[in-house]
Protein backbone atom coordinates (compact mmCIF):
# COMPACT_ATOMS: atom_id res chain seq x y z
CA UNK A 1 0.00 0.00 0.00
CA UNK A 2 1.43 3.29 -0.93
CA UNK A 3 1.88 5.64 1.71
CA UNK A 4 2.17 9.64 0.93
CA UNK A 5 4.33 11.68 4.09
CA UNK A 6 2.24 15.02 3.95
CA UNK A 7 5.02 16.20 6.12
CA UNK A 8 7.27 18.05 3.74
CA UNK A 9 4.54 19.36 1.35
CA UNK A 10 4.57 22.45 3.73
CA UNK A 11 7.65 24.07 3.61
CA UNK A 12 7.64 23.03 -0.30
CA UNK A 13 4.63 24.89 -0.56
CA UNK A 14 6.16 28.04 1.19
CA UNK A 15 9.02 28.16 -0.92
CA UNK A 16 6.79 27.97 -4.01
CA UNK A 17 4.77 31.08 -2.79
CA UNK A 18 7.82 33.00 -1.09
CA UNK A 19 9.17 33.15 -4.15
CA UNK A 20 6.62 33.58 -6.16
CA UNK A 21 6.21 37.10 -4.30
CA UNK A 22 9.92 37.66 -4.52
CA UNK A 23 9.67 37.38 -8.28
CA UNK A 24 6.69 39.57 -8.14
CA UNK A 25 8.27 42.04 -6.26
CA UNK A 26 11.06 42.12 -8.55
CA UNK A 27 8.55 43.01 -11.16
CA UNK A 28 7.68 46.00 -9.65
CA UNK A 29 11.00 47.21 -8.56
CA UNK A 30 11.31 46.66 -12.40
CA UNK A 31 9.32 48.50 -13.61
CA UNK A 32 9.83 50.58 -17.25
CA UNK A 33 10.56 53.91 -17.17
CA UNK A 34 8.76 55.78 -19.90
CA UNK A 35 8.84 59.36 -20.59
CA UNK A 36 6.53 60.54 -23.43
CA UNK A 37 8.57 59.76 -26.50
CA UNK A 38 9.28 55.94 -25.07
CA UNK A 39 5.65 55.46 -24.01
CA UNK A 40 4.39 56.43 -27.63
CA UNK A 41 7.11 54.34 -29.45
CA UNK A 42 6.05 51.03 -27.08
CA UNK A 43 2.47 52.18 -28.35
CA UNK A 44 3.17 52.49 -31.92
CA UNK A 45 5.17 48.96 -31.73
CA UNK A 46 2.77 47.40 -29.44
CA UNK A 47 -0.87 48.48 -30.72
CA UNK A 48 -2.92 45.70 -32.44
CA UNK A 49 -5.32 48.16 -34.05
CA UNK A 50 -2.17 49.86 -35.49
CA UNK A 51 -0.58 46.49 -36.40
CA UNK A 52 -3.79 45.46 -38.21
CA UNK A 53 -4.09 49.10 -39.46
CA UNK A 54 -0.35 47.60 -41.49
CA UNK A 55 -1.47 44.63 -42.45
CA UNK A 56 -4.12 46.12 -44.37
CA UNK A 57 -1.77 48.43 -45.84
CA UNK A 58 -0.02 45.76 -47.45
CA UNK A 59 -2.41 43.28 -48.88
CA UNK A 60 -3.32 46.67 -50.76
CA UNK A 61 0.43 46.69 -51.72
CA UNK A 62 -0.35 42.40 -52.92
CA UNK A 63 -3.37 44.06 -54.91
CA UNK A 64 -1.13 46.14 -56.68
CA UNK A 65 0.90 43.84 -57.76
CA UNK A 66 -2.32 41.75 -58.92
CA UNK A 67 -3.45 44.63 -60.83
CA UNK A 68 0.05 44.97 -62.71
CA UNK A 69 0.12 40.91 -63.47
CA UNK A 70 -2.48 41.91 -66.22
CA UNK A 71 0.09 44.27 -67.97
CA UNK A 72 2.56 41.37 -67.48
CA UNK A 73 3.09 38.57 -69.98
CA UNK A 74 1.61 35.38 -69.38
CA UNK A 75 2.76 31.82 -70.35
CA UNK A 76 1.17 28.55 -70.27
CA UNK A 77 1.78 25.19 -71.16
CA UNK A 78 -0.63 22.30 -71.75
CA UNK A 79 0.52 18.49 -72.17
CA UNK A 80 -2.43 15.78 -72.91
CA UNK A 81 -1.27 11.77 -73.52
CA UNK A 82 -4.52 9.15 -74.63
CA UNK A 83 -4.15 5.86 -74.93
CA UNK A 84 -7.10 3.87 -76.92
CA UNK A 85 -8.07 0.68 -75.99
CA UNK A 86 -10.55 0.18 -78.52
CA UNK A 87 -9.10 -0.02 -82.46
CA UNK A 88 -11.35 2.08 -84.88
CA UNK A 89 -11.02 0.52 -88.53
CA UNK A 90 -12.64 2.48 -91.52
CA UNK A 91 -14.72 -0.51 -94.12
CA UNK A 92 -14.89 -0.07 -97.57
CA UNK A 93 -18.17 -1.34 -99.49
CA UNK A 94 -16.63 -2.26 -102.15
CA UNK A 95 -14.58 -5.56 -102.10
CA UNK A 96 -11.05 -5.52 -104.04
CA UNK A 97 -11.92 -8.73 -106.25
CA UNK A 98 -7.63 -8.86 -106.60
CA UNK A 99 -7.39 -8.89 -102.84
CA UNK A 100 -4.98 -6.38 -103.00
CA UNK A 101 -6.65 -3.82 -100.76
CA UNK A 102 -7.90 -4.51 -97.25
CA UNK A 103 -11.20 -4.31 -97.02
CA UNK A 104 -10.95 -1.98 -93.69
CA UNK A 105 -8.34 0.64 -92.26
CA UNK A 106 -7.39 1.78 -88.86
CA UNK A 107 -8.21 4.81 -88.07
CA UNK A 108 -7.14 5.46 -84.29
CA UNK A 109 -3.62 4.76 -82.90
CA UNK A 110 -2.95 3.59 -79.65
CA UNK A 111 -1.08 6.52 -77.98
CA UNK A 112 -1.89 10.35 -78.95
CA UNK A 113 0.25 12.78 -77.47
CA UNK A 114 -0.47 16.82 -77.40
CA UNK A 115 1.39 19.41 -76.33
CA UNK A 116 1.45 23.20 -76.85
CA UNK A 117 2.94 26.68 -75.18
CA UNK A 118 1.24 30.51 -75.83
CA UNK A 119 2.79 33.75 -74.98
CA UNK A 120 0.11 36.18 -74.46
CA UNK A 121 1.30 39.84 -74.31
CA UNK A 122 -1.81 43.10 -73.90
CA UNK A 123 -0.51 45.67 -76.83
CA UNK A 124 -3.25 48.12 -75.78
CA UNK A 125 -5.50 47.08 -72.42
CA UNK A 126 -6.60 50.70 -71.30
CA UNK A 127 -8.87 48.83 -68.71
CA UNK A 128 -5.80 46.85 -66.87
CA UNK A 129 -3.84 50.18 -67.45
CA UNK A 130 -6.52 52.01 -65.78
CA UNK A 131 -6.80 49.35 -62.97
CA UNK A 132 -3.60 49.28 -61.79
CA UNK A 133 -3.35 52.76 -61.22
CA UNK A 134 -7.00 52.75 -59.89
CA UNK A 135 -4.82 49.90 -57.17
CA UNK A 136 -2.12 52.00 -56.35
CA UNK A 137 -4.02 54.98 -55.55
CA UNK A 138 -5.99 52.48 -53.18
CA UNK A 139 -3.20 51.67 -51.69
CA UNK A 140 -2.20 55.36 -51.34
CA UNK A 141 -5.41 55.84 -49.53
CA UNK A 142 -5.02 52.97 -47.02
CA UNK A 143 -1.33 54.34 -46.32
CA UNK A 144 -2.94 57.83 -45.55
CA UNK A 145 -5.55 55.94 -43.45
CA UNK A 146 -2.89 54.06 -41.64
CA UNK A 147 -0.98 57.04 -40.96
CA UNK A 148 -4.16 58.95 -39.93
CA UNK A 149 -4.72 56.25 -37.40
CA UNK A 150 -1.15 56.11 -36.15
CA UNK A 151 -1.56 59.96 -35.52
CA UNK A 152 -4.98 59.56 -33.70
CA UNK A 153 -3.81 56.94 -31.52
CA UNK A 154 -0.22 58.65 -30.90
CA UNK A 155 -2.38 61.86 -29.78
CA UNK A 156 -4.84 59.92 -27.44
CA UNK A 157 -1.79 58.31 -25.87
CA UNK A 158 -0.10 61.64 -25.33
CA UNK A 159 -3.23 63.08 -24.02
CA UNK A 160 -3.89 59.74 -21.56
CA UNK A 161 0.13 60.16 -20.41
CA UNK A 162 0.06 63.59 -19.93
CA UNK A 163 -3.01 63.54 -17.51
CA UNK A 164 -1.45 60.53 -15.58
CA UNK A 165 1.31 62.67 -15.14
CA UNK A 166 -0.88 65.14 -14.19
CA UNK A 167 -2.41 62.64 -11.68
CA UNK A 168 1.17 61.79 -10.35
CA UNK A 169 1.76 65.49 -9.66
CA UNK A 170 -0.96 66.49 -8.27
CA UNK A 171 -0.30 63.10 -5.41
CA UNK A 172 2.54 65.02 -4.39
CA UNK A 173 0.85 68.14 -4.04
CA UNK A 174 -2.02 65.99 -2.00
CA UNK A 175 1.02 64.23 -0.03
CA UNK A 176 2.05 67.34 0.83
CA UNK A 177 -1.43 68.82 1.85
CA UNK A 178 -1.84 65.90 3.91
CA UNK A 179 1.49 66.42 5.42
CA UNK A 180 0.70 69.83 6.52
CA UNK A 181 -2.46 68.70 7.89
CA UNK A 182 -0.94 66.56 10.02
CA UNK A 183 1.77 68.85 11.37
CA UNK A 184 -0.91 71.20 12.04
CA UNK A 185 -3.11 68.58 14.11
CA UNK A 186 -0.05 67.61 15.88
CA UNK A 187 0.91 71.24 16.27
CA UNK A 188 -2.03 71.78 17.79
CA UNK A 189 -2.41 69.26 19.91
CA UNK A 190 0.65 70.67 21.28
CA UNK A 191 -0.83 74.09 22.02
CA UNK A 192 -3.90 72.38 23.66
CA UNK A 193 -1.40 70.48 26.13
CA UNK A 194 0.77 74.16 26.82
CA UNK A 195 -2.93 75.57 27.18
CA UNK A 196 -2.56 77.82 23.78
CA UNK A 197 -5.21 75.89 22.20
CA UNK A 198 -9.10 74.73 22.94
CA UNK A 199 -9.58 70.54 22.49
CA UNK A 200 -12.48 72.40 19.68
CA UNK A 201 -9.43 73.39 17.83
CA UNK A 202 -7.52 69.96 18.47
CA UNK A 203 -10.62 67.90 16.84
CA UNK A 204 -10.94 70.46 14.11
CA UNK A 205 -7.44 69.60 13.05
CA UNK A 206 -7.71 65.88 13.29
CA UNK A 207 -10.84 66.37 11.22
CA UNK A 208 -8.78 68.16 8.34
CA UNK A 209 -6.36 65.70 8.41
CA UNK A 210 -8.16 62.86 8.50
CA UNK A 211 -10.27 64.70 5.52
CA UNK A 212 -6.99 64.88 3.50
CA UNK A 213 -6.56 61.33 3.23
CA UNK A 214 -9.65 60.28 0.76
CA UNK A 215 -8.52 62.80 -1.27
CA UNK A 216 -5.36 61.33 -2.01
CA UNK A 217 -6.69 57.85 -2.18
CA UNK A 218 -9.33 59.27 -5.31
CA UNK A 219 -6.51 60.69 -7.13
CA UNK A 220 -4.15 57.51 -6.42
CA UNK A 221 -6.86 55.36 -7.73
CA UNK A 222 -7.18 57.63 -10.82
CA UNK A 223 -3.50 57.41 -11.70
CA UNK A 224 -3.77 53.25 -11.46
CA UNK A 225 -7.06 54.09 -14.04
CA UNK A 226 -5.00 55.84 -16.51
CA UNK A 227 -2.31 53.67 -16.54
CA UNK A 228 -4.54 50.90 -17.47
CA UNK A 229 -5.75 52.85 -20.25
CA UNK A 230 -2.35 53.56 -21.43
CA UNK A 231 -1.70 49.86 -21.35
CA UNK A 232 -4.94 49.05 -23.30
CA UNK A 233 -4.24 51.75 -25.47
CA UNK A 234 -1.01 49.71 -26.26
CA UNK A 235 -2.23 46.29 -26.25
CA UNK A 236 -0.37 45.84 -22.55
CA UNK A 237 -1.32 43.12 -20.45
CA UNK A 238 -3.19 44.70 -17.39
CA UNK A 239 0.01 43.55 -14.95
CA UNK A 240 3.16 45.38 -17.05
CA UNK A 241 4.86 47.36 -14.87
CA UNK A 242 5.22 51.11 -15.75
CA UNK A 243 6.39 54.31 -14.13
CA UNK A 244 6.39 57.57 -16.04
CA UNK A 245 8.98 60.00 -16.09
CA UNK A 246 8.28 63.83 -17.45
CA UNK A 247 6.96 67.23 -15.65
CA UNK A 248 3.57 68.41 -16.88
CA UNK A 249 5.14 72.08 -16.58
CA UNK A 250 5.75 73.62 -20.39
CA UNK A 251 9.34 74.39 -21.20
CA UNK A 252 9.97 78.26 -22.39
CA UNK A 253 10.97 76.50 -25.74
CA UNK A 254 7.64 74.68 -25.64
CA UNK A 255 5.87 78.13 -25.27
CA UNK A 256 7.79 79.44 -27.88
CA UNK A 257 7.46 76.82 -30.40
CA UNK A 258 3.34 76.36 -29.78
CA UNK A 259 3.19 79.99 -30.07
CA UNK A 260 5.11 80.34 -33.54
CA UNK A 261 2.86 77.48 -35.14
CA UNK A 262 2.37 77.30 -38.85
CA UNK A 263 -1.39 77.10 -39.16
CA UNK A 264 -1.58 75.65 -42.83
CA UNK A 265 -3.96 72.85 -42.81
CA UNK A 266 -2.76 71.31 -46.24
CA UNK A 267 -1.04 68.63 -44.02
CA UNK A 268 -4.47 67.65 -41.66
CA UNK A 269 -4.54 64.46 -42.07
CA UNK A 270 -8.60 64.74 -42.96
CA UNK A 271 -7.98 67.05 -45.82
CA UNK A 272 -5.54 64.85 -47.25
CA UNK A 273 -7.63 61.78 -47.69
CA UNK A 274 -10.05 63.85 -49.17
CA UNK A 275 -8.56 65.10 -51.85
CA UNK A 276 -7.08 61.73 -52.77
CA UNK A 277 -10.59 60.03 -52.86
CA UNK A 278 -11.39 62.92 -55.27
CA UNK A 279 -8.29 61.20 -57.28
CA UNK A 280 -9.37 57.84 -56.58
CA UNK A 281 -13.00 59.14 -58.06
CA UNK A 282 -11.57 60.98 -61.15
CA UNK A 283 -9.52 57.71 -61.77
CA UNK A 284 -12.40 55.14 -61.67
CA UNK A 285 -14.36 57.89 -63.89
CA UNK A 286 -11.32 56.96 -66.33
CA UNK A 287 -11.15 53.20 -65.82
CA UNK A 288 -15.41 53.19 -66.61
CA UNK A 289 -14.17 55.25 -70.39
CA UNK A 290 -11.71 52.76 -70.66
CA UNK A 291 -13.79 49.94 -70.84
CA UNK A 292 -15.11 51.59 -74.20
CA UNK A 293 -11.80 50.77 -75.83
CA UNK A 294 -10.67 47.74 -77.72
CA UNK A 295 -8.15 45.71 -76.14
CA UNK A 296 -5.41 44.29 -78.58
CA UNK A 297 -3.63 40.92 -77.62
CA UNK A 298 -0.73 39.32 -79.21
CA UNK A 299 0.03 35.43 -78.93
CA UNK A 300 2.55 33.55 -79.86
CA UNK A 301 1.82 29.96 -79.89
CA UNK A 302 3.92 26.69 -80.18
CA UNK A 303 1.82 22.76 -81.07
CA UNK A 304 3.23 19.41 -81.08
CA UNK A 305 0.60 16.35 -81.95
CA UNK A 306 2.09 12.75 -82.47
CA UNK A 307 0.06 9.67 -82.69
CA UNK A 308 1.91 6.13 -82.69
CA UNK A 309 1.41 2.49 -81.42
CA UNK A 310 4.67 1.74 -80.21
CA UNK A 311 6.03 5.41 -78.36
CA UNK A 312 8.53 6.08 -81.12
CA UNK A 313 6.18 9.38 -82.58
CA UNK A 314 8.18 9.28 -85.67
CA UNK A 315 5.37 11.10 -87.81
CA UNK A 316 3.89 14.11 -85.83
CA UNK A 317 2.26 17.82 -86.53
CA UNK A 318 4.29 20.93 -85.15
CA UNK A 319 3.09 24.03 -85.83
CA UNK A 320 4.27 27.83 -84.54
CA UNK A 321 2.07 30.27 -84.96
CA UNK A 322 1.50 34.22 -83.93
CA UNK A 323 -2.32 35.65 -83.24
CA UNK A 324 -3.35 38.91 -82.86
CA UNK A 325 -6.76 39.26 -80.95
CA UNK A 326 -8.82 42.39 -80.99
CA UNK A 327 -11.87 42.44 -78.69
CA UNK A 328 -14.36 45.49 -79.52
CA UNK A 329 -16.77 46.54 -76.75
CA UNK A 330 -20.24 47.55 -78.79
CA UNK A 331 -22.97 47.61 -76.09
CA UNK A 332 -23.04 46.85 -72.58
CA UNK A 333 -26.13 47.83 -71.30
CA UNK A 334 -25.50 50.98 -69.99
CA UNK A 335 -23.32 49.65 -67.31
CA UNK A 336 -19.62 52.01 -67.92
CA UNK A 337 -22.58 55.20 -68.42
CA UNK A 338 -24.24 54.59 -65.15
CA UNK A 339 -20.28 53.70 -63.79
CA UNK A 340 -19.19 57.38 -64.68
CA UNK A 341 -21.92 58.70 -63.64
CA UNK A 342 -21.81 57.66 -59.97
CA UNK A 343 -17.86 58.43 -59.71
CA UNK A 344 -18.85 61.79 -61.13
CA UNK A 345 -21.73 62.47 -58.39
CA UNK A 346 -19.53 60.96 -55.70
CA UNK A 347 -16.57 63.49 -56.84
CA UNK A 348 -19.01 66.18 -56.15
CA UNK A 349 -19.60 65.00 -52.88
CA UNK A 350 -15.99 64.60 -52.11
CA UNK A 351 -15.27 68.45 -52.96
CA UNK A 352 -18.60 69.44 -50.63
CA UNK A 353 -16.93 67.59 -47.63
CA UNK A 354 -13.74 69.14 -48.49
CA UNK A 355 -15.10 72.81 -48.33
CA UNK A 356 -17.08 71.23 -44.86
CA UNK A 357 -14.03 69.82 -43.31
CA UNK A 358 -12.08 73.18 -43.69
CA UNK A 359 -14.89 75.39 -42.11
CA UNK A 360 -14.71 72.78 -39.63
CA UNK A 361 -11.36 72.78 -39.10
CA UNK A 362 -10.23 76.46 -39.07
CA UNK A 363 -13.30 76.50 -36.44
CA UNK A 364 -11.30 73.61 -34.42
CA UNK A 365 -8.17 75.49 -35.01
CA UNK A 366 -9.48 78.75 -33.87
CA UNK A 367 -10.89 77.70 -30.59
CA UNK A 368 -7.37 75.39 -30.03
CA UNK A 369 -5.50 78.58 -30.11
CA UNK A 370 -8.34 80.50 -27.51
CA UNK A 371 -7.90 77.16 -25.24
CA UNK A 372 -3.73 77.93 -25.15
CA UNK A 373 -3.97 81.25 -24.62
CA UNK A 374 -6.38 80.77 -22.04
CA UNK A 375 -4.32 78.24 -20.47
CA UNK A 376 -1.02 80.50 -20.75
CA UNK A 377 -2.81 83.48 -18.68
CA UNK A 378 -4.00 81.05 -16.05
CA UNK A 379 -0.08 79.88 -15.57
CA UNK A 380 0.54 83.55 -14.96
CA UNK A 381 -2.02 84.18 -12.65
CA UNK A 382 -2.18 80.72 -10.42
CA UNK A 383 2.18 81.40 -10.16
CA UNK A 384 1.56 84.41 -8.76
CA UNK A 385 -1.44 83.55 -6.37
CA UNK A 386 1.06 80.45 -5.41
CA UNK A 387 4.16 83.03 -4.50
CA UNK A 388 1.57 84.84 -2.54
CA UNK A 389 -0.24 81.78 -0.97
CA UNK A 390 3.46 80.71 0.25
CA UNK A 391 4.17 83.76 2.04
CA UNK A 392 1.16 84.24 3.71
CA UNK A 393 1.32 80.58 4.72
CA UNK A 394 4.73 81.26 6.06
CA UNK A 395 3.52 84.29 8.07
CA UNK A 396 0.57 82.41 9.67
CA UNK A 397 2.69 80.01 10.86
CA UNK A 398 4.47 82.01 12.79
CA UNK A 399 0.89 84.31 13.73
CA UNK A 400 -0.37 80.37 15.23
CA UNK A 401 2.82 80.20 16.93
CA UNK A 402 1.86 83.16 19.05
CA UNK A 403 -2.10 82.28 19.35
CA UNK A 404 -3.07 84.85 17.00
CA UNK A 405 -4.55 82.48 13.98
CA UNK A 406 -7.43 79.43 15.06
CA UNK A 407 -6.65 75.91 12.99
CA UNK A 408 -9.44 76.67 10.64
CA UNK A 409 -8.14 80.24 9.39
CA UNK A 410 -4.56 77.70 8.82
CA UNK A 411 -6.55 75.19 7.04
CA UNK A 412 -8.17 77.69 4.70
CA UNK A 413 -5.07 78.99 3.64
CA UNK A 414 -3.18 76.21 3.32
CA UNK A 415 -6.42 75.15 0.94
CA UNK A 416 -5.77 77.97 -0.77
CA UNK A 417 -2.31 77.38 -1.46
CA UNK A 418 -3.13 73.59 -2.58
CA UNK A 419 -5.94 74.70 -4.68
CA UNK A 420 -3.56 76.97 -6.47
CA UNK A 421 -0.85 74.39 -6.99
CA UNK A 422 -3.46 72.09 -8.52
CA UNK A 423 -4.91 74.89 -10.50
CA UNK A 424 -1.64 75.93 -12.34
CA UNK A 425 -1.02 72.08 -12.94
CA UNK A 426 -4.45 72.03 -14.45
CA UNK A 427 -3.41 75.09 -16.92
CA UNK A 428 -0.41 73.44 -17.27
CA UNK A 429 -2.44 70.13 -18.56
CA UNK A 430 -4.94 72.58 -20.63
CA UNK A 431 -1.80 73.78 -22.22
CA UNK A 432 -0.54 70.65 -23.26
CA UNK A 433 -3.94 69.17 -24.59
CA UNK A 434 -4.67 72.26 -26.50
CA UNK A 435 -1.03 71.85 -28.18
CA UNK A 436 -2.01 68.23 -28.77
CA UNK A 437 -5.02 69.37 -30.13
CA UNK A 438 -3.25 72.10 -32.59
CA UNK A 439 -0.85 69.01 -34.03
CA UNK A 440 -3.79 66.64 -34.93
CA UNK A 441 -5.42 69.34 -36.69
CA UNK A 442 -2.09 70.36 -38.40
CA UNK A 443 -1.38 67.00 -38.67
CA UNK A 444 1.75 67.09 -36.83
CA UNK A 445 3.17 64.36 -34.25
Amino acid sequence: MLQIDFRYKLPLMKTVIITLLVFSGMRNTFAQHLDLEGYLQLLQEKSLVIQQSANQVAASHQDVLSARAALMPTVAAELSYQRDFTKNFLFLNEEDPSGFFPDKFRTNFNNNVNASVVAEQAIFNPTATSNYKLAKLAKELNRLRHEDLSKDLVNQGAQLFWQAVFTKESLQILEENKALAEAQWLQTRDLFEQGYASELQVRQSESFYKRSIPQLQSAQNTYKILLNEMRALASLPLDYPMELLGEINFSPEEWQRALTMDTNLIQNPQMRLLFHQVQMFGQQIETAKAARYPVININLAYNFNAQDNAFKFDNNNKLLFGQLNVQVPIFTGGYNASQIQKATIEKRSVLLEIQNTRLHLQKDLSNAQLNLETALEKIAEETEAIQLSEKELEIAGESQKLGLLTPVEIKEMRLGLTEAKLRLLNAHLDLRIARLQLDRILGKK
